[in-house]
């Protein structure tokens, strides 16, 4: 796994900052992340920052430069990263307003975890015939199964 670049980190927080975006500081990948709104949204990752932009931005992006998030060889869709090239603090801020743009148009996850509501589902009801207990006698049904599979005739 690729070291956090100082350099790289440093400007993401500036950029942060200067844009006056209040997102949650976590480790992911072993690595400093942001959240905005419950959804990873920016963080650096070896050499590159990453930002969370949909998948759309990501295809239309390609010609600028920008590359696919990546970490540990598995492609994360809809996150781009920003090569050392392009790390500039304007190109920064502008992908971070971007990204910003794209997760104010997804549910707040953050407010399902402050409220600590969780989304319940409701125990489906099974349509299967309850197993039976340890002390039931399936001897004959049993018999009768293994034969059909092997293919001999049950005794009578």
């Amino acid at each position: 796994m690729p070291g956090q670049n100082a350099k790289s980190l440093e400007l993401l927080r500036q950029s942060l900052a200067a844009a006056g975006f209040a997102a949650e500081q976590k480790k992911m990948f072993g690595h400093e992340t942001y959240f905005l709104r419950g959804y990873m949204f920016a963080g650096v990752f070896g050499d590159d920052i990453f930002v969370h932009v949909g998948l759309e931005t990501v295809e239309a992006s390609q010609k600028e430069g920008v590359g696919y998030f990546e970490p540990m060889g598995k492609r994360m869709r809809s996150y781009l990263t920003l090569p050392p090239h392009l790390q500039t603090p304007e190109q920064i801020t502008r992908w971070l307003v971007t990204s910003s743009n794209y997760l104010k148009k997804l549910p707040d996850k953050s407010a399902e975890k402050k409220s600590g509501s969780k989304k319940t589902a409701a125990k489906k009801k099974s349509t299967r015939a309850p197993k039976a207990s340890a002390g039931v006698k399936q001897g004959k049904k049993k018999t009768a199964l293994k034969a059909k599979k092997t293919g001999r005739k049950k005794k009578p």
